[in-house]
């Protein structure tokens, strides 16, 4: 099978290996986010979370391996995961359903939380920061 395929494992893709160095608990869900996108689009593995990888017949010989790939990102998925949440999916079968599920609980803009963060960022001023700090304090909190 050729390396650029999705269903392809490489020697580096291991089962118990995190995607992430700090586990999601709950908070900056955006950052998580982000960081298991990158390491899954690395991976070649983003379409067994995004819903295109499709399932080849029971009879075919890609069926396993589509399976293994599978299992493997739900691995990945769920030890990137505070073990509280981890839990909360551990009966997924599917990496997707993982996926949707953290995306429907975690996805939402908190209302709270950008009222605070729109605030912040219009009493914000330079004081003493030299001007590459006082861009990276802006662009943190923007995002």
């Amino acid at each position: 099978m050729h390396p650029c395929h999705p269903f392809y494992v490489h020697t580096y893709d291991v089962l118990g290996s995190s995607l992430v160095f700090v586990p999601f608990d709950g908070t900056g869900y955006g950052s998580w986010r982000r960081t298991t996108l990158v390491a899954l689009s690395v991976r070649n593995k983003l379409d067994f979370i995004n819903g295109s990888s499709v399932k080849p017949p029971d009879i075919s010989p890609l069926a396993r391996q589509r399976q293994k790939c599978n299992d493997l990102v739900v691995s990945w998925l769920t030890i990137s995961l505070s073990k509280d949440i981890a839990r909360s999916v551990e009966y997924s079968e599917l990496a997707n359903d993982i996926w949707s599920e953290l995306e429907e609980r975690y996805g939402q803009a908190d209302a709270a939380r950008v009222f605070e963060l729109k605030k912040e960022l219009a009493h914000i001023s330079q004081g003493s920061l030299d001007i590459a700090s006082y861009f990276s304090k802006i662009k943190q909190l923007w995002e």
